[in-house]
């Protein structure tokens, strides 16, 4: 009796698992899904498939492609490979989710900056960013672990007092980002540039407001910076605005809390 019913067992759990297998991607999009995130041409099923045109708030993506291993079903763990196209960027890696950790790991993406200024709050700012994120670990929403780096390339932005005989936009240079770790639900991060008008060594703490999102955040930065032969008037005085200390070698240390708190 014993036998027949760990049969038994393995067959119900081997029906549930080619049923879910099977089970229509467009179907469990109409049931399941949140309303931010949005799918238009939908194909294939939960396991396998895919979306035309994708987006959550902000992020419009195309050609969205996703792997399910249906198997850690049974352990209560959904791990998933996905890619997508952001704009002439990319987006790709993995995703396990259990009822209270998301582990996201492997995730590489490419975008113009552009692109997301809608969700950033980056209106009006140019250039190219690149991720790469090793490690990410959300418990009940908050970040435990986080390393990586973001580097950003080709960064123009708006100019930082506006006048009519202002610029449209001003050159910043490059900048590189790596993701340190998390420390009381705060992502720590050091700055470093990668050529441009600006010299920058800087470190930033974003405290978090609430799980899951980057509203209400609070970024806090403690940089020093010092300009580049080339660097255009533009800068000069905002700058001078900002700075507290300048050392004898042309270092400025700044309080970026007037700036900060515009965004």
């Amino acid at each position: 009796m014993r036998n027949r019913g760990a049969w038994l067992a393995l067959a119900c759990a081997a029906y549930v698992v080619f049923a879910v297998a099977l089970f229509p991607a467009a179907t469990a999009q109409r049931w399941f899904a949140p309303d931010a995130l949005r799918l238009n041409g939908v194909d294939g099923t939960v396991w396998t498939g895919g979306a035309d045109v994708a987006s959550i708030p902000g992020m419009p993506m195309r050609d969205l492609r996703w792997n399910v291993e249906v198997m850690s079903l049974v352990v209560g763990r959904i791990p998933v490979r996905f890619e997508a196209r952001l704009g002439d960027g990319f987006l790709r890696g993995a995703v396990a989710v259990s009822p209270w950790t998301v582990s996201v790991s492997d995730l590489q993406a490419s975008a113009n900056l552009a692109l997301l200024g809608g969700t950033l709050k980056l209106e009006g700012v140019q250039g190219l960013a690149s991720l790469n994120l090793d490690r990410l670990e959300l418990v009940d929403g908050w970040p435990t672990a986080l390393t990586g780096s973001l580097r950003i390339e080709q960064l123009r932005v708006p100019p930082l007092l506006p006048s009519a005989a202002a610029p449209t936009s001003i050159p910043f240079g490059s900048f590189e980002v790596t993701l340190t770790g998390v420390a009381a639900r705060s992502i720590l991060a050091t700055v470093r540039d990668a050529g441009g008008p600006l010299e920058i060594v800087a470190d930033l703490v974003l405290e978090l407001d609430r799980p899951y999102t980057l509203a209400g955040a609070e970024p806090r930065i403690s940089a020093r910076v010092r300009e580049r032969p080339d660097a255009p008037d533009e800068l000069a005085v905002p700058l001078d605005m900002l700075t507290v200390a300048t050392d004898p070698e042309g270092w400025r240390t700044l309080d970026l809390d007037p700036w900060l708190s515009r965004l």
